[in-house]
């Protein structure tokens, strides 16, 4: 979902068969529930993107890493990968 928004607002340029390239690379999809849905609303405001809000929920509700460079993942109890943490200040685009 987020890389057709992201494609459709202009910011990202992604493979066009996206189901074809994640089946080739061993990928596995995780679907969103109301469960996740209802988790992402109860998180605390550390961050606003809805999307960013829904991973953190879903990798809380199924024990999952995230990666990523958001500092503001650090705010929120859930296992991270990441190479390089930007700081929790840097502002939303939402």
């Amino acid at each position: 979902m987020r890389r057709c928004v992201g494609e459709h607002l202009g910011y990202l340029d992604a493979s066009d068969d996206l189901l074809t390239a994640l089946d080739e690379n061993d990928f596995d999809t995780l679907p969103m529930t109301a469960s996740h849905s209802l988790a992402a609303g109860r998180l605390p405001p550390h961050h606003t993107d809805p999307f960013d809000r829904m991973l953190i929920a879903q990798a809380a509700a199924q024990d999952l890493t995230i990666a990523t460079v958001d500092g503001r993942f650090n705010l929120y109890d859930v296992a991270l990968h990441a190479r390089r943490a930007l700081a929790p200040s840097r502002g939303d685009r939402w």
